[in-house]
């Protein structure tokens, strides 16, 4: 069947919508907030590089960015960009105890996992993150920690958002 010609859409939410409802309730909790809109854009890999680049070259004790990242599928695990993001992050923040990461997918669902993404900080680091790395297996490695980001499809889809947290 050919679509209806005579259906009108409305564009009610974006990306930007949501960072700008995060902010505001980051702002209510007392934090100094900076947003990076259309900031998660590359492979996890350089985009972990870059978010933790801009978190420790700035003021502000809350950091929130938009977009949507990228992960080049090679093993067969279970995850997510938002959650492979969070082990890339990880990996970049081990030694600082004042950085928390939070990446998640608006809509509730990560990749092909039933969560919606993560939320680490330096305790969750271990040595293994490497084997979990190489086969794309981010959501077992975050479960183990109990660092997943738990969701529900929420019916909508405005990208995905990660907040860091840093403290002084």
């Amino acid at each position: 069947k050919k679509p209806k010609k005579d259906i009108k859409h409305y564009i009610i939410a974006d990306n930007l919508t949501a960072l700008k409802s995060a902010e505001a309730k980051a702002e209510e909790l007392g934090y100094n907030v900076r947003i990076y809109e259309n900031f998660l854009k590359d492979d996890v890999k350089k985009a972990a590089k870059k978010i933790v680049d801009v978190i420790k070259n700035t003021k502000a004790t809350c950091l929130i960015f938009g977009g949507e990242t990228t992960v080049n599928v090679t093993g067969s695990g279970k995850g997510g960009r938002n959650q492979e993001l969070c082990l890339w992050v990880l990996k970049e923040i081990k030694d600082d105890k004042s950085i928390t990461f939070l990446s998640g997918a608006t809509d509730g669902i990560d990749g092909n996992s039933l969560s919606a993404g993560g939320v680490v900080d330096s305790e969750d680091f271990d040595d293994v993150i490497d084997k979990f790395l190489a086969c794309n297996n981010s959501n077992s490695f975050l479960s183990g920690k109990n660092a997943l980001l738990k969701g529900e499809n929420s019916g909508t889809n405005v990208m995905d958002i990660a907040i860091a947290i840093k403290g002084v």
